[in-house]
């Protein structure tokens, strides 16, 4: 999914969400995880969000965002920061299995979203 600038209130990163979610003409109730850089794991912007949607929260480190290969929209201020080109698209494929990109970032009001569509099927036999 995404994260949030420090001092983000958690109605705008909730609305953004809302937002991306909305372009894709996703339901919400669809969301498996959210999904973001280690450093983010004690944010308290992204726990109260996530917290407050009830999503699942999964952290990825440094090594393993950058370990997964592909096509990402680089920000030199997100490498500047966390040493990693491309947060959310790549957490989001990772949370989603290796998933395929829905939604590339999408950047407003200090909040960052990307969406992975994770492969899935139900087997009744």
């Amino acid at each position: 999914m995404g994260s949030a600038a420090k001092g983000t209130p958690q109605e705008t990163v909730e609305q953004e969400v809302l937002k991306a979610l909305q372009s894709c003409h996703v339901s919400i109730h669809s969301i498996f995880a959210a999904a973001s850089i280690d450093l983010k794991k004690k944010k308290r912007e992204s726990l109260r969000s996530v917290k407050s949607m009830r999503f699942h929260f999964c952290t990825y480190t440094k090594e393993e965002l950058m370990d997964l290969e592909g096509d990402f929209t680089a920000s030199a201020f997100v490498k500047e920061t966390t040493g990693v080109d491309c947060v959310c698209e790549r957490s989001a494929i990772l949370a989603g299995g290796g998933a395929e990109l829905l939604l590339k970032k999408r950047a407003a009001n200090g909040v960052t979203v990307a969406l992975a569509l994770k492969d899935w099927s139900v087997d009744f036999g």
